[in-house]
């Protein structure tokens, strides 16, 4: 097993998170690292195994809902 760091980050850059992970590969690591990323948090994560970069994934873009979009899609569906 290999010691891999998770570094999750906001939208705005700031670091919000690290998970320790042991696995057995780059890609046992990543695939850690994808079921643990909360995706509506925004921003993105870095995988690393020491020094080295192994993998960056930025999530999409949260979507800003106003009060008024939000009632006109709930009468939407209310239809």
């Amino acid at each position: 097993m290999l010691p891999y760091r998770v570094d999750f980050f906001d939208d705005a850059g700031n670091l919000y998170g690290t998970v320790q992970l042991n696995e057995a590969d780059d890609a046992a690591a990543i695939q850690h690292a994808h079921r643990i990323n909360i995706p509506s948090g925004g921003g993105w994560f870095e995988v690393w195994h020491g020094t080295r970069l192994v993998y960056t994934h930025r999530n999409p873009p949260r979507r800003a809902t106003s009060w008024s979009a939000f009632h006109r899609l709930r009468h939407r569906q209310q239809l």
